[in-house]
Parts: structure tokens; C-alpha cells; sequence
């Protein structure tokens, strides 16, 4: 069918390799042929459009799987606005439908020109180190794009651009897309099986909603995630707000599984953040002061170990501060009588009194018999602090 005079557009872009960060510019000798055929197969196969120019830039997987194996493509749609920049905020869909549409292809020329161009070699027989499509990757993609194609139905502006299936393998996909689900083929059938009896999950418009306190919170796919977080975390209106605020930020339109540890481990490994957050307070170490030894000594339980044949199966470990002197003696049971014991007769008996002894807060050390004991000899008793038991040694 003629194309009544309409302009159509058609854009590329770079593409990146799946073990390579550059961008690469397409290769002209496959790539921009088949983009030409392309577009003259477009012309013949629009059926109905009111708009005079229409934009049309290239979906083939054999070029965006590169795109989905980064956060970028997670974030983003592809526009026409400079030279095809990734726009990352893909949950304010009316700039993006103000000035592109997104048309998905794929036909097995793709397929013929993807395989020929990697197993093309060049000098030495060098061949491209990156892996090839393959089914599940494929479908996957499929999917994914299912969402850029709904967008549009949206804005009453935009029609679907119409394209006759008169082609096998371009029937197949596009009615794979339009077939596709928002969410995982069998969860999607068990909510639909079970919808009446789901009190907390209702489907509008194909998207699957969480009910909570009366507020419907949109469920998030797992490939969503990086953009959705784009918006609440990393945009500059957004502020780069801390775990809790950007949780609460979320949660109030949003839902899905193990949402706060997914938003932790994000802001936790934000670049800005870390090179720009406020530095995690620390207080200042004390250093502590001995004059001379066994003026203090730390004491701890060490636990717990192999029994040995005279059933014993701890250690208890005291050691000067000033000389480094240790003690230690094996114990069938670590309480506070054992403990009391080993303090009376290898500290006191053999070295004399300390002035103090620092230990942590466990009950063998932290009872009526230990106190009564260093309170008997005028030893003064410290404890170490919760969060670093590892003071006493």
C-alpha cells in the first residue's frame, strides 16, 4: 500500500558490545543495508496514520540486547531528542510521546545479518568475543518492549501505527508482543485464576495493583526497578535522599517483594552518594592509660572449642595491658564460679591485686559473684562498650 506522501523518519543509533563500554558506530556493510530495506518494507506496511511525519526508530533485538544487558536501557526509553540519548525518567511518558514513536521489528533478516555479521572475520581471524542472541534471551526482550509499545496507547494524540502481517516471521512477533503480559506468564495466570479470591491485588488495564490501606500501589517488575529508582534516588529534583526517606517516598504509589533491602543495597551503592554523603560519624578512641603492671588487665571467654578428654571445652584468657603478659586456664563450664576461681587464683594469688579489669557484659562476668569478689579486693570493675566487644581483647 502507497504511503499517501506521509515523511517518514527513520533513526539508528549506536550500538554497545555486551564486553565493551565504547559505543560503536553500525556496520555499514549489513547494518545500514538492512535498515534501508527496512524502512522501504515500513512505507509499503503503514495502513492508516493522521500525523504528517512519523518517527520510527529501530527496536531489533539484534541491536538492543546490547542496550538490556545495562542500567541504562533498564532506565529508558529511546527518543528522537538529541541524537538519540537514552531518556531515563520512563515513568513521565507524555515527552517522550510528544516526540517519538517507537515501532518494534524484527524480521529473519535480522537473524541473517546478526550471524553473519559475527562470524565475520577480519585479519588474523579474530572474531567477536561477545555471545550471540539466543531464544530465551530473545523472547525475554520481546516482552520487555511489550511495555514501550502500551505507552502510547495512553495519549489519545497517538494512534498504533498499523502493520500488515502479511509477512510469516513478522506475524509471529508482533503477535508475541501483543500476547505478552506486564508481569511473568505464570504468576500473571495464577492472579487470574485466583483474582476473586486475591483480597490484596486487583489487574487494571493489564497492571497488576497491591491494595493497601485503601491505596492502590503499582507492582514493580524486576527490570523496572533501576528505572523506577532513577526517579526517586538518582534525578536531580529527586535529592539523593537517604534509605528511609527514599523507602517512604516509594512505598506510597509503589510495591514489591523485599522492596526496603532492594533499596538499601541501591543507595548504599550510589556513586553520588558515597562521594558526596555526609561522612559516617565516629567518635574519637580513648587510649587507655596503664602505669605500671597488672595495673589493668582484660579478661574474655573464648568458645566454643573442641571437648578434650578431661571434658573441657572453653578458655578463659586474661592479659596485662602493660606488659602483655597472658593467662589462660581450660574450663568445663564458663560461669560465673569458674570465672571467680581463675580471677582468686591465677590473677590475685600470683600477681597481686589490679586496680582494674575490663570485660564484656556477658552473665559470667556481669553477676552478684564477680562483683562481690572485686569488690572484696577493691578492684574496680569496667565493662567494654556493645558495639565493640573487642576492647577487653
Amino acid at each position: 500500500m502507497r504511503n499517501q506522501g506521509k515523511k517518514v523518519i527513520f533513526n539508528t543509533f549506536k550500538r554497545r558490545r555486551k564486553d565493551d563500554s565504547r559505543f560503536k558506530e553500525p556496520n555499514k556493510e549489513y547494518e545500514w543495508l538492512f535498515r534501508r530495506q527496512v524502512v522501504e518494507e515500513i512505507n509499503r506496511r503503514i495502513v492508516t496514520y493522521e500525523d504528517e511525519d512519523i518517527i520510527i526508530l529501530d527496536k531489533s533485538p539484534y541491536c538492543e540486547y546490547f542496550y538490556q544487558k545495562t542500567k541504562s536501557f533498564d532506565r529508558g526509553l529511546i527518543n528522537a531528542i538529541g541524537n538519540h540519548k537514552i531518556e531515563k525518567e520512563i515513568f513521565r511518558y507524555e515527552n517522550i510521546i510528544e516526540n517519538a514513536i517507537v515501532i518494534f521489528l524484527e524480521n529473519k533478516r535480522c537473524w541473517e545479518n546478526y550471524i553473519k555479521r559475527e562470524t565475520k572475520k577480519s585479519g588474523e581471524g579474530h572474531k567477536a568475543s561477545y555471545d550471540t542472541l539466543n531464544k530465551e534471551e530473545y523472547m525475554d526482550m520481546v516482552r520487555m518492549f511489550k511495555d514501550y509499545q502500551n505507552i502510547y496507547e495512553r495519549n489519545k494524540k497517538y494512534k498504533r501505527v498499523e502493520i500488515r502481517n502479511d509477512n510469516e516471521s513478522w506475524k509471529k512477533v508482533y503477535e508475541e508482543i501483543l500476547n505478552s503480559n506486564r508481569m511473568d506468564e505464570n504468576e500473571y495466570n495464577r492472579i487470574i485464576k485466583e483474582i476473586n479470591k486475591e483480597k490484596k491485588y486487583i489487574i487494571k488495564e493489564g497492571i497488576l495493583f497491591r491494595i493497601e490501606n485503601n491505596v492502590e500501589l503499582r507492582v514493580i517488575r524486576k527490570y523496572k526497578f533501576e528505572g523506577l529508582m532513577y526517579i526517586a534516588h538518582d534525578h536531580e529534583q529527586a535529592g539523593h535522599f537517604g534509605i528511609k526517606a527514599t523507602y517512604n517516598r516509594i512505598k506510597e504509589n509503589y510495591y514489591w517483594k523485599g522492596m526496603l533491602k532492594d533499596i538499601e543495597i541501591y543507595v548504599k551503592s550510589c556513586d553520588s552518594c558515597q562521594r558526596r554523603g555526609k561522612p559516617i560519624g565516629k567518635h574519637e578512641l580513648n587510649v587507655i592509660k596503664v602505669i605500671e603492671p597488672f595495673y589493668q588487665i582484660g579478661i574474655n571467654i573464648v568458645r566454643p572449642l573442641p571437648v578434650t578428654e578431661r571434658n573441657n571445652r572453653y578458655i578463659v584468657t586474661a592479659m596485662n595491658y602493660f606488659t602483655k603478659w597472658p593467662e589462660a586456664k581450660a574450663l568445663e563450664k564458663a560461669d560465673a564460679k569458674e570465672v571467680a576461681r581463675f580471677i582468686y587464683k591465677d590473677i590475685i594469688c600470683r600477681h597481686g591485686c589490679p586496680k582494674k579489669i575490663l570485660s564484656d557484659r556477658e552473665s559470667h562476668f556481669n553477676n552478684k559473684i564477680i562483683e562481690s569478689l572485686l569488690k572484696e579486693f577493691r578492684i574496680k570493675h569496667n565493662f567494654s562498650t556493645p558495639y565493640h566487644p573487642k576492647t577487653n581483647g
